[in-house]
């Protein structure tokens, strides 16, 4: 069965003339336009590595396709409910939660786990809102943000 996923990710552009090129390529575009500026340079100089060509993504298009390839048929529920430990899932609010064998969503497997849902995020939570996801982290783990 087609994963329209790893499809997408097959068709992605791999090399660019510079960074600079690939923010301007991907900034007005989704899922990027969601990003802050500073994420999304960080993606483009730090995700790419200089060639003769310019740059090119670390990460092959044909790597990322079959990651999704293999997560949509790897089932993650007798891994989550091993957990005996404190979990707290944070979900975009466009995210897919309910993916890689948990049916109503991986929180639904770990004893005691907690769920947030951003409001305004999608799937790409981490680089749409980076201090939250940081914020969050630190107050889970009780530490001080200081």
């Amino acid at each position: 069965m087609p994963n329209p996923m790893a499809e997408r990710a097959r068709r992605r552009r791999a090399t660019f003339e510079s960074p600079e090129a690939m923010f301007e390529s991907f900034r007005g575009r989704s899922p990027f336009d969601a990003w802050p500026e500073e994420t999304l340079r960080l993606y483009c100089n730090e995700g790419t590595s200089a060639t003769e060509a310019g740059v090119t993504l670390k990460c092959p298009p044909d790597y990322e396709a079959r990651f999704y390839e293999a997560v949509s048929v790897f089932d993650v529920a007798p891994v989550l409910e091993r957990l005996r430990l404190p979990v707290r899932f944070l979900w975009g609010e466009t995210g897919n939660r309910r993916m890689m064998g948990a049916a109503e969503g991986p929180e639904s497997l770990v004893v005691g786990a907690e769920t947030k849902v951003i409001a305004g995020a999608s799937h790409f939570l981490p680089m749409e809102k980076p201090d939250l996801v940081v914020s969050e982290a630190l107050e889970f783990l009780g530490e001080d943000e200081s």
